[in-house]
């Protein structure tokens, strides 16, 4: 299984607090019940290199019905559509989802 990281903690953050990503981030557990507590953290100067998704979270890394996707189908943007599933596409990132941004994640070399 890949594992995907953010680097950026308000990154990670919006994605826990409007897509309910699980993450961790060193010990802290990052969800959306616990982004006030996180970026208060992160005001007090706590420092987090990485901040992994965890398990549970990955399924929310494919594409939905609706999602503004990049990938190589067509090499540009494009709002996934009935038609388009099952998914075959090369997924590059899922850019919006319900018409919010997504912030796709890195994925580590493995």
């Amino acid at each position: 299984m890949a594992h995907y990281f953010y680097t950026d903690p308000i990154a990670a953050a919006w994605m826990a607090k409007h897509f309910r990503f699980k993450m961790s981030a060193g010990k802290f557990c990052l969800q959306a019940e616990s982004v006030d507590t996180f970026l208060r953290l992160l005001a007090e100067g706590m420092e987090i290199d990485k901040i992994v998704v965890q398990k549970e979270s990955i399924a929310l890394l494919d594409p939905r019905l609706g999602d503004m996707v990049e990938d190589d189908a067509r090499g540009k943007l494009r709002i996934l559509a009935e038609q388009h599933f099952p998914y075959t596409a090369n997924l590059k990132q899922i850019v919006q989802r319900n018409g919010r941004a997504f912030i796709f994640p890195q994925k580590a070399n493995e």
